[in-house]
């Protein structure tokens, strides 16, 4: 029903925060299964997030990671999918990355598994974006030494569990997050 106008509802155009909306609409609030919901709750949600890292970067410190696994066409959604979940997984409990990451004090994590799609690439694409929080700002050199960490367990994992290896070039990338 989303979409639809309520029962005993007016049917209201109005300026929002992010441009015309309708008020008076049901909502299925799915952000899995509904496009209108869906990017509404997204959108908020990068609020909610894009605040929360300005917040943070006052003291702390703060990296965006990205994860991917080498595939082709041949392999499909479902089995690149979980190469890279479980590589994630596997990435998690090991225990040389969990030691550097409480020796530079490594708060934890925001993750997402992102598919994309390309019609002249190897199709459909999944692969981790995550932003990582430290109590602190972390200088560009031990930024580059867990990158390099992260790397080398990353490509582990993944030719652990059947995968091609990731390159260096494409495998890992990790930028530093800094406030405008």
């Amino acid at each position: 029903k989303c979409g639809r106008v309520a029962r005993a509802a007016r049917l209201e155009v109005v300026q929002g925060a992010h441009g015309v909306n309708l008020r008076g609409l049901v909502r299925c609030h799915s952000v899995w299964s509904c496009p209108m919901c869906s990017a509404v709750i997204r959108s908020e949600r990068a609020q909610q997030l894009a605040s929360a890292v300005r917040a943070h970067l006052v003291e702390g410190g703060a990296d965006f990671l990205t994860l991917t696994v080498p595939h082709s066409v041949a392999d499909s959604l479902s089995k690149v999918y979980s190469l890279v979940a479980s590589a994630w997984s596997a990435l998690l409990r090991d225990r040389s990355l969990r030691t550097f990451r409480s020796k530079y004090g490594w708060l934890g994590f925001v993750r997402t598994v992102e598919v994309t799609y390309s019609r002249r690439g190897n199709d459909f694409h999944p692969h981790v974006h995550a932003l990582d929080f430290w109590s602190s700002p972390v200088s560009l050199d031990v930024l580059a030494e867990y990158r390099r960490l992260v790397l080398k367990v990353w490509q582990r994992a993944v030719m652990r569990l059947g995968g091609g290896l990731p390159s260096e070039a494409h495998g890992v990338d990790l930028v530093p997050v800094f406030d405008e």
